[in-house]
């Protein structure tokens, strides 16, 4: 997970493991989580990795504007739900992508690059959801039209814009981020969400 932090002073930042002693925001349970934090910001990355799709959460609070560049070297669909706050997106070979508080995104890339700008004394959270080649190739019999994405270059947005998350969509958020079933259960739970 390639992530670039540029402030004012270019600095790089280098994440530790584990959430901050304070932290009392969302859970994803079961995932491997980072955090970084300096008198400027708060970055916590939950994130589950398996063969067909990885659950990413991000809570970042910000008290100064910052940037942040992100890449991802993966072959697939990349979504962002943004679950909190208003955010802009500069995705190389898309362009911009403005997402409200309630909205989602999605795109084919065989990777992506992606330049955000968080503004000060506000706090994002952000639901990134990437499905693998051989998860959407289980998709394409529900979705056929979309059979000849993967020859369609390096980034194509799916969405023409961003949508709005259906209640439908809510209610698997939040079973997702209140999921009670324990190590043995949870990952099957989280495949069938």
């Amino acid at each position: 997970m390639p992530i670039h932090l540029n402030s004012n002073q270019g600095s790089l930042i280098e994440f530790q493991e584990g959430l901050p002693i304070n932290y009392s925001g969302p859970l994803l349970r079961g995932s491997k989580v980072l955090y970084f934090a300096k008198d400027t910001c708060q970055l916590i990355i939950q994130e589950i990795i398996t063969e067909l799709y990885t659950l990413r959460l991000n809570v970042f609070r910000f008290l100064e504007t910052l940037t942040i560049d992100s890449v991802s070297n993966k072959e697939g669909i990349h979504s962002r739900i943004l679950l909190k706050g208003n955010l802009r997106h500069k995705v190389k070979g898309t362009g911009r992508i403005y997402l409200r508080e309630g909205e989602f995104t999605l795109l084919w890339a065989d990777s992506a690059k992606c330049h955000c700008r968080f503004e000060k004394d506000t706090e994002y959270r952000t639901l990134d959801i990437f499905y693998s080649p051989a998860l959407f190739q289980q998709l394409i019999i529900y979705f056929p039209k979309l059979k000849d994405l993967p020859n369609a270059g390096h980034v194509k947005q799916l969405t023409k814009n961003p949508c709005y998350i259906t209640p439908e969509m809510q209610d698997i958020i939040r079973e997702i981020l209140e999921c009670p079933f324990d190590e043995s259960s949870r990952q099957f739970y989280f495949d069938l969400k």
